[in-house]
């Protein structure tokens, strides 16, 4: 048996979340070598005091009421930026997931806007595109527009090889998934995903109500953000618009006649003639005579 793992087999066998593993060998809390191109190998059994424990289900009662507390609390958030940090932290906290990543269609893809663990934002994962062909079971998710649960990735039939292969390549194990729809349309999806096998049927049903209002706020979380984005373009543009309207700055030099700066100083010549220094009489240019000859005839 190999003793020497790749970090995602690593991080499936102890049960913990490939992104928390890759953290805690980088900042040396677990041993192991890097080779090629920057991959790194973990002894097996040396992540497994990572391994959380079994996560304790959330109270029905006390679940609803966070959650509610959650919606009012994401309606009065002013960004983008900060309607998903509560969004996923909450969530987190309500479910005892151990990541949360929201995702926004795009035709027939996904983007990730937030990737949240327990350690706080993943930007490995923040911005990532999924090709929805590739995920059907996410794209029967979206279409649905209800809350799905896969309780244990390894033995589900819903998933393809593909995405099942995909999820334990990172460590996880079971998936909590909830469309965030306004009205017809589906603006978002959530997923909540844990390194253990999880059964969130209680978490489900009551995200059933929540999820209109989370829909809501990331709805309007979105619109701000474009709208402050075209406002930022169209003032790019107006300011370029500016500039190339602006007539060119000219020295004043170039503004003047050419006589004023080429004048000497002094009183200004004769126009007509020339003092002579010596006499001061005064003598007329000379003009052409009519004898010299001709440079036109031949």
């Amino acid at each position: 048996m190999n003793d020497w793992l790749t970090l995602p087999a690593a991080a499936a066998v102890a049960g913990v979340s490939a992104a928390r593993l890759r953290r805690a060998f980088d900042a040396g809390l677990v041993p192991g070598y890097r080779r090629g191109r920057g991959r790194r190998f973990v002894r097996r059994g040396d992540a497994e005091p990572l391994s959380p424990a079994p996560p304790i289900e959330p109270v029905p009662a006390t679940l609803e009421a966070g959650l509610d507390a959650l919606a009012r609390e994401l309606a009065h958030t002013d960004t983008l930026d900060e309607t998903l940090f509560e969004l996923a932290g909450g969530l987190l906290d309500l479910t005892g997931g151990v990541d949360c990543d929201v995702w926004l269609p795009e035709g027939d893809r996904l983007r990730c806007v937030i990737s949240r663990d327990l350690q706080g934002i993943d930007a490995t994962v923040t911005g990532k595109v999924l090709d929805l062909e590739r995920y059907p079971y996410t794209s029967r998710v979206l279409h649905a527009g209800r809350p799905r649960v896969v309780d244990d990735v390894g033995a589900a039939s819903a998933l393809t090889t593909f995405e099942r292969d995909t999820m334990l390549y990172w460590g996880f194990r079971s998936v909590l998934s909830i469309p965030m729809q306004n009205g017809r349309e589906v603006v978002g999806l959530i997923e909540v995903t844990d390194v253990v096998p999880r059964d969130f049927a209680a978490i489900r049903k009551a995200l059933a109500g929540a999820g209109p209002r989370f829909a809501e706020a990331f709805n309007k979380a979105v619109l701000l953000d474009r709208l402050a984005q075209g406002n930022r373009r169209l003032e790019s543009h107006n300011r370029r618009l500016a500039c190339s309207s602006r007539p060119p700055v000219r020295s004043p030099r170039a503004s003047c006649p050419r006589r004023c700066w080429r004048r000497s100083p002094g009183p200004p010549p004769r126009r007509w003639g020339r003092t002579s220094a010596s006499s001061g009489s005064t003598t007329t240019p000379r003009t052409p005579s009519s004898t010299a000859p001709s440079t036109l005839t031949g």
